[in-house]
């Protein structure tokens, strides 16, 4: 969309910059519903400048990741969803906040559900709000607004719910703490035992 547009950047002097770009082609601009931000969704005399402030720290703490997975290797998803939720949060700030989700019909609904099911198959990874919004096409407030009319609880109030019950069936069947910690979307064994705990009030291993 932009491939033949110019833009101007200006930096202090003598000071070394270190600048990613995430870049967003006509088809999932589409697909993301981002043209909105752009006047019919076509750029004509040039690119009009939508906000002129400093990153924010989920932007930066985004860029980070990023740049950690990018320089170890990792899996094409983790970066897909890495760079996913910062475009999420960036269109995050330059969208209004949405009507309500029973004014907004039922195509705002299905991209809730859709936000929904990728938490059952995505429940491992290192899911964000800004990842799912860009996935599904909306925004945060939407969102979170949307999953309390359909579901009755936040989007993260529900991944927690997610996690959860899949870990219990996993510690059932026998599997290791730390195994189940690692599937279930946590780092670290003991950051998952005392989610489970506040969760159920009692620690993993009392299942086996």
């Amino acid at each position: 969309m932009f491939r033949s547009m110019r833009g101007e950047r200006r930096y202090l002097a003598h000071e070394t910059v270190c600048q990613w770009r995430l870049i967003v082609d006509e088809n999932a601009s589409r697909s993301y519903a981002l043209d909105a931000l752009i006047e019919g969704g076509k750029v004509h005399a040039g690119a009009r400048q939508l906000l002129f402030a400093p990153s924010s720290a989920s932007i930066a703490h985004g860029v980070d990741h990023l740049a950690h997975l990018y320089n170890t290797a990792g899996s094409r998803l983790d970066l897909q969803i890495a760079a996913l939720s910062m475009l999420g949060e960036q269109v995050r700030l330059l969208t209004p906040p949405q009507r309500s989700l029973a004014s907004q019909g039922t195509q705002h609904q299905e991209k809730i559900l859709r936000a929904h099911e990728l938490m059952l198959a995505q429940y491992g990874r290192a899911l964000t709000i800004p990842y799912l919004c860009a996935a599904v096409g909306t925004n945060e407030f939407a969102l979170k607004q949307g999953f309390r009319e359909v579901f009755g609880v936040s989007p993260h109030k529900m991944l927690v719910d997610i996690r959860m019950r899949k870990a219990q069936a996993l510690l059932e069947s026998g599997e290791p703490v730390s195994s189940v910690a690692y599937k279930v979307g946590f780092q670290h064994p003991s950051s998952f035992s005392a989610a489970f705990r506040r969760y159920f009030g009692c620690v993993p291993k009392s299942l086996k």
